[in-house]
């Protein structure tokens, strides 16, 4: 919390009344999260908590799955559903007897609420959660896998204040009202968000070409028709630094694709936040819908040299691990 706000104080010598208020809103929502997870630390809930992992083989689960077991007082037990259907996940799930639920990925996040029969749920990890019909349910709660668009815009325009357009390829079916609200963002932070809607996988490479000429950088966010595969995503990432233009993306396993800037959620405060969910709404409650209380910066120095962008030197305080 304290490197958060150390963060601020030189964004104030530059940043316009309107960015910096929407830091402050940011660190705000910080605090008030990792308040609420002290407050309800003294909490001891009675039952059992299953814990649903997708594939405890991939990191960023394990590390929310280890997350939560040290942050939930109560009784935890953990199913890895890699290598089963959903007809074996379900059954699994409800032979442990479980009075909550929480699930990692889109398939255990799937499999809990249909396993769940009216009990507490909660789900993270989950690309663009809005597209799954379970994950949507009422109740259902939700710890979500990306930054807001505001922070990250913020962000982008605190490293790099001379990008003025980015641009970011979507699809229609997935993204079209993620697109309408990052415009809006840009909008408040001095950033102009250009769209280019895809239909299909088959359309990214012309709509990319159609995009890049406009823009001063990409933005590579989360849609499951852009990065269909690796193999879609190495070639995006390719036609993006051919045409020398900075990559700015939300995930850090995105690091070996040679983006200039990944501002990605903190995994292990997800897990936290998924355990104080559950303690907080052990009876079910209100759906409540969380943005990840925690932010990894990695920039790359090779592409901002290769690409002679003007970086904001007292940014790199705030640097998490540098790409050289």
């Amino acid at each position: 919390m304290n490197r958060a706000r150390d963060m601020v104080r030189p964004m104030k010598r530059w940043l316009s009344p309107v960015g910096l208020a929407e830091v402050g809103r940011f660190l705000g929502l910080l605090s008030a999260l990792m308040l609420g997870a002290t407050d309800l630390a003294a909490e001891t809930p009675t039952g059992k908590v299953v814990v649903v992992n997708s594939d405890a083989g991939i990191e960023k689960y394990k590390l929310a799955q280890q997350a939560f077991r040290e942050s939930f007082p109560g009784e935890v037990s953990v199913v890895d559903i890699a290598h089963l259907t959903e007809r074996q996940a379900l059954r699994v799930i409800r032979a442990e007897a479980p009075t909550a639920l929480y699930g990692i990925g889109a398939k255990a996040s799937v499999a809990v609420t249909k396993a769940s029969r009216g009990k507490p749920v909660v789900v993270s990890s989950v690309i663009n959660w809005n597209r799954l019909p379970e994950v949507r349910s009422p109740g259902v709660h939700v710890v979500a896998n990306e930054l807001p668009s505001q922070t990250q815009l913020t962000l982008f325009r605190y490293f790099f204040p001379g990008v003025k357009r980015v641009g970011v390829l979507c699809s229609r079916d997935y993204n079209r009202q993620w697109l309408a609200g990052a415009v809006a963002a840009g909008k408040d932070v001095g950033i102009e968000v250009i769209g280019v809607p895809v239909r299909s996988a088959r359309s990214v490479d012309s709509g990319l070409a159609e995009l890049l000429p406009k823009v001063d950088a990409l933005w590579v966010a989360s849609d499951p028709v852009v990065l269909a595969d690796e193999a879609s995503v190495r070639r995006l990432f390719a036609a993006i630094a051919a045409a020398r233009k900075p990559s700015f993306t939300y995930a850090s396993a995105f690091a070996e694709f040679g983006p200039t800037l990944i501002v990605a959620p903190d995994v292990p405060t997800i897990g936290r936040q998924a355990a104080g969910i559950l303690k907080a709404r052990g009876n079910g409650g209100v759906k409540e819908v969380q943005s990840p209380a925690g932010s990894e910066i990695i920039l790359n120095l090779g592409a901002v040299r290769d690409y002679g962008l003007q970086l904001n030197e007292e940014a790199r305080d705030s640097v998490n691990r540098f790409i050289r």
